[in-house]
């Protein structure tokens, strides 16, 4: 598929932080458009018809839901790296995987957004929300104990669904400029130092990112 891609994101935002991952993973080349206020998604409505992010538009098809676009850059970009698979079994993990990010780890991250919007957010919130993170991690700790990634020995929507997540519980120096809210996660949405394997891993993710 020739036809360029153009991202319409929330920068800050970790289903954004899907997309550009893969994108840069699958070596697609893409223009991106940052919506800077979130409380006016009129780009976004313009190009799909929705006001959330993230949406990509290929020539005459758009397409938004970060799930959804990881699924369709895999369906339509077959000459680029995999992110999920031809094998049954495989591909049925990595959806648990996705499904286990949705579960597990959506509740804690949303939590700390809403307040942080509200304008509510204290350090009692940040602690709820990291010993939540914390716990989610337990079994991505243990999982990565004998492999870099989470399924099939190489980077899968199933890394990507869930360390986007965890990122924000060890958001690096760069990242905190592009929110202002940003500085509270870092003090006090943490992921704990007994994480190395998952720390390890969110980095070999994030190395696919860009900002």
């Amino acid at each position: 598929m020739s036809k360029g891609v153009t991202l319409y994101q929330l920068v800050a935002s970790p289903n954004n932080l899907r997309i550009r991952i893969a994108l840069n993973y699958k070596k697609i080349p893409f223009k991106s458009v940052a919506i800077p206020d979130p409380r006016d998604r009129t780009e976004v409505v313009k190009a799909s018809g929705q006001p959330l992010t993230p949406v990509i538009t290929v020539g005459e098809n758009t397409v938004f839901g970060s799930l959804g676009i990881l699924r369709y850059l895999d369906a339509n970009f077959r000459d680029t790296p995999p992110l999920y698979s031809e094998d049954m079994k495989i591909f049925r993990e990595i959806e648990n995987w996705e499904r286990y990010a949705s579960t597990q780890f959506d509740d804690s991250l949303t939590l700390v957004f809403r307040s942080v919007f509200t304008k509510s957010f204290t350090p009692e919130v940040g602690a709820q929300a990291s010993r939540s993170l914390q716990e989610a991690t337990k079994e991505i700790e243990e999982k990565l104990a004998d492999s870099e990634w989470l399924v099939d020995n190489r980077l899968t929507a199933a890394d990507i669904a869930i360390g986007s997540y965890v990122a924000y519980g060890m958001l690096p120096e760069e990242y905190i400029k592009l929110a202002p809210f940003f500085p509270q996660f870092q003090e006090h949405f943490t992921l704990g130092n007994d994480r190395p394997k998952t720390r390890g891993w969110v980095r070999r993710i994030l190395a696919y990112d860009s900002i």
